[in-house]
């Protein structure tokens, strides 16, 4: 119970940042819990089938899986959630010191580069809440 609680509050704190950094998601009503939850479930589970099919727990091959099941995830999303969507543009990023110029990129695009910034950002989370038994 404590796996899967964790997985959605990563999964919350993941896509909020996400979004605030990028802004590539649309949401409407519900869809932003239901994306967390679709998120933290795919999290949940990903270890155990990881587990039996003898693919790699750990290192870059895991990062890339990782990151293509949660695009998968998200794009399907976007045909059985409401009100859910990706955005063609993202919003100019501002840096202590320095701004970067606003990007004008295609739908698949802005999907691509925010699911690549939560994977990070859940990913980096994850690290942070393992410990050594």
């Amino acid at each position: 119970m404590k796996y899967l609680l964790k997985n959605l509050t990563f999964s919350y704190i993941a896509l909020f940042f996400t979004q605030q950094l990028i802004g590539g998601f649309e949401f409407g009503l519900n869809s932003f819990y239901l994306l967390v939850l679709g998120l933290g479930l795919l999290a949940f589970l990903v270890k155990p089938v990881f587990k039996t099919l003898s693919l790699p727990e750990k290192g870059i091959m895991h990062i890339f899986l990782l990151f293509l099941l949660n695009f998968a995830v998200i794009y399907l999303l976007t045909a059985f959630v409401p009100y859910f969507g990706f955005r063609s543009t993202t919003p100019m990023l501002i840096f202590p010191g320095f701004m970067l110029p606003s990007k004008h990129l295609s739908p698949l695009n802005a999907a691509i580069v925010s699911v690549a910034v939560f994977s990070v950002i859940f990913g980096y989370f994850d690290w942070l809440s393992r410990c050594k038994k």
